[in-house]
């Protein structure tokens, strides 16, 4: 306590008591983007700038008196900065190869990504031109489906001579699987029935898609990785764009196929969809085979991939949304419908 010799009264001391808090994901500031824009892009004049959305990275969009860009913030994880510089990569090359995607811009240092140190840490930013049209919904004919399949096809070929291909991260299916057993074991260690299937199932995959890599040693490759319709949009010109490579590696060429055409729901296997998943596959192999022919051993493959995706998906979504958002959402409805999806997938394509 303080005595005031002008007031004579006694003053409890003030105690403030600060609780310092870390960050793992920040939102910045609308005008530190717009200043980033004008100093390292050049984009003067900037009309509007949003948030369009935000997961593995924050997605902007953004309009000057000139045109339209899109500008993506990775968070500050190191395998999101390899991704940032990969994919950045991998889209300039395409773009110079004649697939339509979106084009790089370089910053003031002729570089295709810029690091902001962001509260967190630092954090990789692309920012590329943006392609106008509508994402590929189930409304679209068949003939979109054989386009983007061919368009697909083509992208694989002139990725065999992307120069950096050492660079890319291995789309490795050991590595896709355990990273789902690792997250059953850390939220749900009590859950040992469907962690059991999980791993054996995991086993059955590994087993399998190994085999056929040793008979069809062709089908590595280039991945975009993430290969399903909301990455991909029909453009003005009745083409197709192709977008979003963070995940693009190295892996199996039928992982990308799987992803487009599977139209099985992820929480409800329902079996229809399955029948329609044939038939989308049979329509996008038009295009694809008319510019890279496949064995019959890799499109019979494809339910494998289907499942694998299903493993990476169980992975990725907690790893990336649990940190941010909390886990009152990963609870025992999310593990029974995955168990339940896994489980009739297998009876159906694995059983003996």
């Amino acid at each position: 306590m303080n005595f005031n010799t002008v007031t004579g009264y006694i003053k409890l001391e003030e105690v403030v008591s600060v609780f310092r808090a870390s960050c793992c994901y920040s939102v910045l500031s609308n005008n530190d983007l717009v200043m980033l824009l004008d100093e390292y892009y050049n984009i003067k004049n900037v009309k509007s700038l949003h948030l369009h959305r935000a997961f593995i990275g924050d997605v902007y969009f953004i309009e000057d008196d000139k045109q339209s860009y899109v500008m993506k913030i990775y968070k500050s994880f190191p395998l999101h900065k390899k991704n940032a510089e990969n994919s950045s990569d991998v889209i300039e090359y395409l773009w110079e190869k004649g697939i339509t995607v979106p084009k790089v811009l370089k910053n003031k240092n002729k570089l295709n990504t810029t690091t902001i140190l962001a509260p967190e840490g630092e954090r990789e930013v692309v920012v590329t031109s943006f392609i106008d049209g509508k994402t590929i919904s189930v409304s679209y004919n068949n003939e979109i489906h054989r386009i983007i399949g061919r368009q697909a096809a083509q992208m694989r070929s002139v990725m065999k001579y992307y120069p950096f291909l050492d660079r890319l991260i291995k789309i490795d299916e050991d590595y896709l699987i355990d990273n789902f057993l690792k997250v059953m074991n850390k939220y749900f260690p009590n859950k040992e029935v469907e962690i059991s299937f999980f791993k054996s199932y995991g086993e059955i995959l590994s087993q399998k898609i190994k085999e056929l890599y040793s008979k069809q040693s062709q089908c590595i490759g280039f991945c975009h990785g993430d290969f399903h319709a909301g990455n991909i949009i029909k453009n003005l010109t009745n083409g197709v764009a192709f977008f979003d490579f963070d995940a693009c590696g190295i892996g199996c060429n039928m992982l990308d196929i799987a992803v487009y055409c599977d139209k099985t729901d992820y929480f409800n296997l329902d079996k229809t969809k399955i029948l329609e998943t044939q038939k989308k596959l049979e329509v996008f192999l038009e295009g694809y085979t008319n510019v890279f022919p496949l064995s019959q051993l890799e499109i019979d493959s494809i339910p494998l991939f289907i499942a694998l995706r299903h493993y990476e998906l169980n992975a990725t979504i907690p790893i990336n949304r649990a940190p941010i958002e909390g886990t009152h959402w990963l609870n025992d409805n999310w593990v029974d419908a995955q168990y339940a999806w896994l489980k009739e997938w297998y009876e159906i394509y694995h059983a003996i």
